[in-house]
């Protein structure tokens, strides 16, 4: 029987990404997608590249949250094949959404991850989850190490009742966590350290992304599954080949938005505030290329499946580059004019998120490759040449 790693959320941004990658190793993979993020045109580009048949990749279009068909679909892969290992990028991503339409974002995050597990048992498994699990770090916090949690809840930087700026209480989260999944899966359960930790991020994505941490943890100590805790912070470019890149709709991401203005997609790039201390007062994110995360997510998958223990990591470059940095990258690689529109600083934005990917290196020798003008550069060779997307 033979192997194959499932890639959940295999037709979206960074899925297809480490999909494409996976099977240029001659991996094959189960994509498992509903589409409601990822796009057809991505399937039918490995179809032409890699075949249809099973011997490449198989894709079953379907949900997380309908437990039963995600039973049904992973039962009839299991029937050929070893699901060896799982990469799941299902969920839902876009931070100001989810302030807006938080149960949509508990359901299809926290309940979807719920079925996933539950389905799957005790087979490895890597998770992308995000740097908002740091919430609104302070600037002594800056490079962000894994450790910074502990230290953020002793020194109780998360009194609060609410999140910001959602109108929903944090305790009618835990409400719906302990009636979806506590009251189906007791092991679930969260203790005070969970709602400590629970209390870091800022906004609901973030939540639910360490509400699935903690789940993972869980389920290892009832069914014995390694996993891996992937933390990433921005990320951005796209396949040197410019065969597959970044589009979703809405589009948020500053990579794609700076490069959109550039060809006239948008009328300008608005900057939330230039009055921060950085160098040229604007905020400063970390960077990393998608050719990176991809990377990254086949070495810790391979980690675990050959014995390795849990772990959480950071991904990123260890360095930043502020807004005003990158469309000034973008304005050399495109040769273009970039319209900006200064505006007040929004709410709850740090001046500075950037990793320190120290601990992924040093137990794994993973480190980012590629620099911001690499990165930019791909992302123009998709958009210049896709300036639709997938359309």
């Amino acid at each position: 029987m033979n192997d194959i790693i499932m890639v959940t959320g295999g037709a979206g941004y960074i899925g297809s990404h480490v999909v494409k990658l996976l099977l240029e190793k001659k991996q094959k993979v189960f994509i498992f997608d509903n589409l409601s993020a990822g796009h057809n045109q991505v399937l039918e580009f490995f179809k032409k590249t890699y075949g249809a048949d099973a011997d490449s990749f198989i894709f079953i279009n379907a949900d997380t949250l309908d437990e039963e068909g995600l039973r049904k679909a992973i039962d009839s892969v299991r029937k050929n094949h070893w699901i060896s290992g799982i990469i799941d990028f299902a969920a839902k991503i876009a931070v100001g959404e989810s302030q807006q339409k938080p149960l949509d974002y508990f359901t299809t995050n926290v309940v979807g991850f719920r079925n996933l597990l539950m389905a799957t048992d005790h087979i490895p498994l890597v998770k992308s989850s995000t740097a908002a699990a740091y919430g609104s770090p302070l600037e002594e916090d800056i490079p962000l190490k894994e450790s910074v949690i502990p230290k953020m809840i002793a020194a109780k930087r998360y009194d609060r009742s609410q999140l910001l700026p959602a109108s929903v209480p944090f305790e009618t989260l835990i409400e719906w966590y302990t009636k979806e999944v506590v009251e189906k899966y007791p092991f679930f359960y969260l203790d005070k350290a969970d709602l400590e930790f629970l209390h870091i991020p800022v906004n609901v994505y973030g939540v639910t992304k360490v509400i699935c941490e903690i789940m993972l943890k869980k389920h290892e100590k009832e069914a014995g599954r390694k996993h891996m805790a992937l933390r990433y912070f921005n990320a951005a470019g796209a396949d040197p080949s410019g065969l597959i890149g970044e589009d979703h709709i809405p589009e948020t991401h500053l990579v794609p938005l700076v490069l959109k203005a550039a060809m006239g997609k948008v009328k300008c790039i608005t900057v939330f505030g230039d009055d921060y201390d950085t160098p040229d007062g604007t905020c400063i994110r970390d960077y990393i290329s998608v050719m990176d995360l991809a990377d990254v997510h086949i070495i810790a998958l391979n980690y675990i499946i050959k014995g390795g223990g849990s772990r959480t990591y950071n991904l990123g470059t260890n360095n930043g580059q502020t807004v005003m940095q990158i469309i000034e990258a973008a304005k050399k690689v495109t040769g273009r004019n970039i319209p900006v529109e200064m505006s007040g600083r929004r709410e709850g934005d740090p001046t500075a998120l950037v990793a320190d990917a120290s601990l992924i290196k040093k137990e794994l020798g993973w480190k980012a490759k590629r620099g911001i003008d690499e990165i930019v550069s791909s992302a123009w060779k998709w958009h210049s040449s896709h300036p639709d997307g997938y359309k």
